[in-house]
């Protein structure tokens, strides 16, 4: 796995590929950027309230967002409302699963 250390030109590649991009929270050596203790989503939750309808591929808004935190994390907004789905596997048995369930459905990875 390799670690993201642009995360404003990485969100730039989301947005240029039409996924619509929310800012999250992240890890700040102590816990998360949100501020709660015991946070249970370290740096993997939005900064936004109403993010499902701010979220966006425009590159300005994109922009404005990460000179305000500069560290944010990059989410993508899935499901229903953007027609994008994640799949995640954690293994070699994972792996073959979503080959067998996703046979011959186009699955871009970045």
């Amino acid at each position: 796995m390799s670690i993201v250390r642009d995360n404003i030109t990485e969100a730039r590649k989301y947005a240029e590929l039409g996924l619509q991009v929310i800012p999250l929270h992240h890890p700040n050596g102590i816990g998360c950027s949100c501020g709660r203790l015991g946070c249970k989503a370290i740096g993997k939750h939005p900064r936004l309230k109403q993010w499902q309808d701010k979220a966006t591929d425009d590159v300005k808004t994109i922009e404005a967002w990460f000179e305000q935190w500069p560290e944010a994390n990059v989410g993508i907004r899935l499901g229903p409302g953007s027609g994008v789905v994640d799949v995640e596997f954690d293994d070699e048995q994972g792996r073959a699963t979503a080959a067998r369930l996703l046979n011959g459905i186009k699955t871009p990875t970045y």
